[in-house]
């Protein structure tokens, strides 16, 4: 019986002394688990105005170029001194002349029948002036007739007068053409006959580019030609043109001129002619045939925002921070891009926060912690 009660009175104090360390035991302190939140960096976007400038690329060609051609046949007697590829000429000078002697003795002898045609014109005039008195004499009333004044023997003998003069003129230019001149400035760009050749009509003596002006033909792709200013042609549309040679890289300013009004059905583009100077000194890089890069100066876009391409999730949304550090998705419409940056003419607004970071799987509201801000100024510019 003892036993039962001193186990009781054991168990009971066990219990008492577990009931008190637990009133009695402190609490432990709560920790919330700090959040993790992503670090993102971003760039803040501003409007600016900027001139798109065109990239295309072609060939310096001459302005004009001619192929001088013999009107009037015979042999060749004589070449200028220079008559060789590369060589310039001014206006006027003496190419290749062909022997004469032929041409010059038909105008004499066409001269010779203009003096016998003109003699008898005035020989028929007196003889229908003396009709005319004749005729008077006789006393007919009424008028008398063509015959009798000898009118069509004068229209005649004045026809022959007019036949003699248009085979001296005939015959002037044929002594004329033996000699073939340069009909501008211009350079020897190939030569293709030389002395005791004969030549026929239409037989070719030498290809000739002008000098002084050179033009560049330059595609432009659909897309590009609604950025040139409207009257591209008309103002004179500012084009860069650049070339390489060896270590040196040369630059020249023309003016675009005109376009050729079509457009390319496999390429898709539209040729525009530019003009620009010729070099006057010095080693002339800027000659026919030189391949140059080129930039169109297009038009002026206004209030535009430059974002880098890489900054896109597609091909018009883009993640914002917020001020808050918040993600969110924005639909922008761009203008245009130039392979480094894109143009966005509306969806965004000054001083919004372009998130440049690519995250895995970014989600509307998202928070995020934002690293150093990349002002607009650092990117790439696409237009100077």
């Amino acid at each position: 019986m003892i036993s039962i009660v001193v186990g009781a009175a054991i168990v009971a104090a066990g219990v008492f002394a577990v009931m008190m360390m637990s009133r009695f035991r402190p609490e432990a302190e709560v920790v919330e688990k700090p959040k993790f939140l992503q670090t993102v960096e971003v760039m803040t976007v501003n409007p600016e105005d900027l001139t798109v400038q065109l990239p295309t690329q072609g060939l310096v060609e001459p302005a004009r170029r001619t192929t001088l051609a013999s009107e009037v046949a015979g042999r060749v007697v004589e070449v200028a001194a220079r008559f060789d590829v590369g060589e310039v000429f001014a206006k006027g000078e003496m190419l290749v002349r062909l022997e004469a002697a032929d041409y010059q003795a038909a105008l004499t002898q066409a001269e010779a029948a203009l003096v016998e045609a003109r003699a008898a014109l005035e020989t028929e005039r007196a003889r229908a002036e003396q009709a005319l008195r004749d005729w008077k004499k006789l006393g007919d009333k009424g008028e008398p007739s063509d015959l009798a004044l000898r009118k069509p023997q004068l229209e005649s003998a004045e026809a022959r007068v007019k036949a003699a003069e248009g085979t001296v003129e005939k015959s002037r230019r044929d002594l004329e053409r033996t000699t073939l001149s340069v009909p501008f400035d211009g350079m020897l760009r190939r030569v293709m006959t030389e002395v005791g050749s004969f030549l026929a009509p239409g037989s070719p003596v030498a290809e000739l580019d002008s000098i002084g002006t050179h033009e560049v033909r330059l595609p432009v792709s659909i897309d590009d030609w609604v950025f040139l200013p409207e009257d591209f042609g008309k103002a004179g549309t500012e084009v860069k043109l650049t070339a390489t040679a060896g270590s040196e890289t040369r630059q020249w300013t023309g003016r675009v001129v005109r376009s050729e009004g079509q457009v390319d059905r496999g390429s898709r583009t539209v040729q525009l002619v530019a003009e620009v100077e010729a070099e006057k000194d010095g080693m002339k890089l800027l000659q026919p045939g030189l391949f140059v890069s080129a930039e169109v100066r297009g038009r002026a876009l206004k209030g535009v925002f430059r974002v880098p391409r890489a900054a896109f999730l597609d091909a018009d949304t883009l993640l914002l921070v917020s001020e808050s550090g918040e993600l969110h998705f924005q639909k922008v419409k761009i203008v245009r891009g130039d392979g480094t940056d894109l143009l966005v003419g509306a969806g965004l607004k000054a001083g919004d926060q372009v998130c440049l970071t690519m995250l895995t799987a970014p989600l509307e509201g998202m928070e995020v912690r934002v690293e150093k801000p990349q002002s607009q100024d650092a990117a790439v510019p696409v237009a100077p």
